[in-house]
């Protein structure tokens, strides 16, 4: 696969984007300069933009804990990729149980410097066996695995609660910062196995899908152009880093476009919804992202005085996806933070899949397209453009797949996950054109117009099944 993506293969037609200027956005200069792999990225950052801050991490008060400039990230991956050599050669599988925060960072880039495939896991907790993770270290045919300090420090007690994985190098990656006597070098390239993004398994057992570097330029240069960075632009992200979304949309994206970024833990999240709207507003954040439930949980958990001390006014940009989408729960939050400056057309309805890396369809939605989301009719959207070249038909440079963002929270939905047909299992679909069907039967002729699609049609989902990129 050409590591370039197709500027024809770019969303380009997009209301947000074509509301501004070329001159205004943030160039792709990734593209421009050819780069083919994820460590040529960050040794392109760390030459260019060595001193400027690209991740800081907020504590669960919302204090800065800690930041890394691109040349004191890749010095701290090379640390780790050195101590790996030592363990692992390249093409060895490698898995992360590592918790959020920038020694994960640093880990994720330490395996592409060192040539091995990185495996992102759930950390476990260790007073308790984790099966899932066994499984994953099992099916991924691991040899070692990075920890966290405080399960390597209860590490026998842990593997003593399941069954342990034979022939597993036990890592802890704090031991491995000062590990590198000289850089590692791994002439990898863009057809290379860059990590086994495991799915959620909602559907049955996790499946490994296996992105290259390549993949993964391509999917971050389409997330670029949905996102229409600006100079100047940051984001703040809270969602795990063993996520797609978290990590190629929250960890990813930042390297590639050259924008700091603040992390924050999920738990800070869940545990106070509010810490993640004050980091925006503290740092002027231009982009974020989270599932649908977040938004609700955001207008839930706050109160009026609590949103009216916020100034949201820069956030221009945040992605809703990883679950279904709806229409009710993007108009309350708009409206619960508009004394907080928030911008009516800032919810960007996204949906994707593990097995096309991360993003297949995603825009703004503002203008005519918030009133048709509200009304719960049904738009076309073009899904070759950011999606792989295999995800359209032959015969077609275009073809419309129907996106319904459903508007009711009882409306029956295809994929507990992303809204995708291609998620859910064979009678899973069945179930839902079933029901279409007795609908049908049953509804005025209007509403036999307006049509009841799921949220991706089956076509997209059988096209984005196929392996991206090549």
């Amino acid at each position: 696969m050409d590591a370039r993506p197709n500027p024809a293969h770019g969303l380009q037609t997009l209301r947000g984007i074509a509301a501004v200027s070329t001159d205004e956005l943030l160039q792709d200069d990734a593209r421009r300069e050819r780069i083919s792999t994820l460590v040529e990225l960050l040794e392109y950052r760390a030459e260019r933009q060595g001193d400027d801050v690209v991740f800081r991490f907020v504590s669960g008060e919302g204090t800065e804990e800690e930041r890394l400039t691109f040349r004191e990230l890749r010095a701290r991956a090379q640390a780790i990729a050195a101590g790996l050599r030592a363990h692992a050669d390249p093409g060895d599988r490698v898995v992360l149980l590592v918790p959020p925060g920038l020694d994960y960072v640093a880990s994720f880039f330490g395996c592409l410097i060192a040539g091995t495939v990185a495996v992102p896991a759930y950390p476990p907790n260790p007073r308790r066996a984790d099966p899932r993770v066994h499984r994953i270290i099992a099916d991924s045919r691991a040899h070692v695995a990075l920890v966290h300090s405080s399960l390597a420090a209860r590490l026998e007690s842990w593997l003593a609660l399941g069954d342990a994985p034979p022939q597993v190098r036990w890592l802890d990656v704090s031991q491995l910062r000062g590990n590198a006597e000289s850089p590692v070098r791994h002439a990898a390239s863009g057809s290379e196995l860059a990590m086994l993004q495991y799915t959620s398994g909602s559907t049955g057992e996790p499946r490994g899908v296996m992105l290259t570097h390549a993949n993964l330029l391509h999917n971050s240069a389409v997330i670029h152009r949905v996102s229409a960075h600006r100079p100047g632009d940051n984001g703040v992200f809270w969602l795990p880093p063993f996520h797609d979304m978290g990590l190629i949309g929250g960890i990813l994206q930042p390297v590639y476009v050259g924008a700091p970024a603040t992390l924050m833990s999920p738990a800070t999240f869940l545990q106070r919804p509010l810490v993640w709207l004050e980091t925006m507003s503290r740092y002027r954040a231009t982009t974020s992202g989270a599932p649908n439930f977040a938004y609700d949980l955001c207008v839930e958990r706050t109160t009026e005085e609590e949103r009216a001390s916020l100034d949201l006014s820069a956030w221009r940009t945040s992605f809703n996806g990883a679950e279904p989408v709806r229409a009710d729960t993007i108009a309350r939050f708009v409206d619960a933070f508009a004394p907080s400056g928030l911008r009516p057309d800032v919810v960007v309805p996204c949906y994707g899949l593990a097995e096309a890396t991360l993003i297949v369809s995603g825009g703004p939605a503002e203008g005519e397209t918030r009133s048709e989301a509200a009304s719960g009719r049904r738009r076309p959207v073009t899904t070759k453009s950011c999606s792989s070249r295999r995800a359209a038909p032959p015969r077609s440079t275009r073809w419309p797949s129907w996106t319904r963002i459903r508007r009711h929270r009882s409306a029956p939905a295809a994929s507990a996950r992303s809204g995708c047909p291609a998620r859910a299992s064979r009678a899973a679909i069945g179930a839902v054109r079933r029901r279409r069907r007795r609908r049908s039967a049953h509804a005025s002729p209007a509403a036999r117009r307006r049509g009841s699609e799921p949220a991706t049609s089956v076509r997209c989902a059988t096209a984005c099944s196929s392996s991206p990129g090549d």
